[in-house]
């Protein structure tokens, strides 16, 4: 089903999609933190380090994949060139006619003009 938002609600989800990408983010920096240690230790993939190591990693990257879902139920998606920025379908459900949504500032401005509206 497709989406459509327009500049009122799509104000009301920068609460949301704040608490969204903030997590993600959280989540993407424990994920190279664990890798990092992970490979350190792989001389020996059978410690219980190691393999708690690779629990934690794996639960971060479902909850991520799971960040990411609750994005795509709202009909949003975050842009591949830059994960802080969340793409929000206009009023015709189309991208290219709706909203982004900057984690770093939570400034929420139209597509197509670029202008700040929140």
């Amino acid at each position: 089903m497709k989406r459509a938002y327009n500049k009122d609600r799509a104000r009301q989800l920068i609460p949301l999609l704040g608490s969204i990408t903030q997590e993600i983010s959280e989540r993407v920096h424990e994920a190279l933190i664990i890798q990092g240690r992970l490979t350190k230790l792989e001389s020996n993939p059978l410690c219980d380090e190691f393999m708690n190591l690779k629990a934690k990693l794996a639960t971060h990257r479902r909850e991520i994949r799971q960040s990411a879902r609750e994005l795509s139920r709202l009909g949003c998606v975050m842009d591949e060139e830059d994960p802080g920025q969340i793409r929000i379908p206009g009023t015709d459900g189309e991208f290219a006619h709706g909203f982004q949504f900057d984690s770093d500032s939570r400034c929420l401005r139209r597509v197509e003009t670029g202008v700040n509206i929140a």
